[in-house]
């Protein structure tokens, strides 16, 4: 029995491969602060203001004054509940930052995970 090789979908099998490790790597960290606000707005998305100002912004989004925590994220309440523990008890925080999401007419990063100190 002769085997045959569908070379396109073997090629599209190895850029994936290839590629998808790449997507993974997109977004970074926001660095290591204390918050100064947090604002839950009307739609559930929650923005965070560092208390030494802004965040850093891995994804080049318009601006990172504030990052945001989209209502969607499968861990939504337990990412904002680290941020207001982080908040009250004046704790140092880290996120995980991935893409950027609109607010107001502007991009800024969104958080994907959350590291408290």
């Amino acid at each position: 029995m002769k085997m045959t090789v569908n070379r396109p979908l073997m090629t599209a099998i190895a850029l994936s491969g290839f590629l998808m490790p790449m997507a993974v790597l997109s977004g970074g960290f926001s660095g290591v602060q204390s918050i100064d606000s947090v604002r839950i707005h009307g739609d559930g998305t929650v923005s965070v203001r560092g208390a030494d100002g802004g965040w850093r912004n891995p994804d080049s989004c318009d601006d990172s004054s504030k990052i945001l925590l989209d209502p969607q994220h499968n861990f939504y309440r337990e990412i904002l509940a680290t941020i207001l523990s982080a908040h009250v008890s004046d704790r140092e925080i880290k996120f995980r930052l991935k893409g950027c999401g609109e607010m107001s007419g502007t991009l800024y990063p969104v958080i994907q995970q959350v590291e408290m100190f």
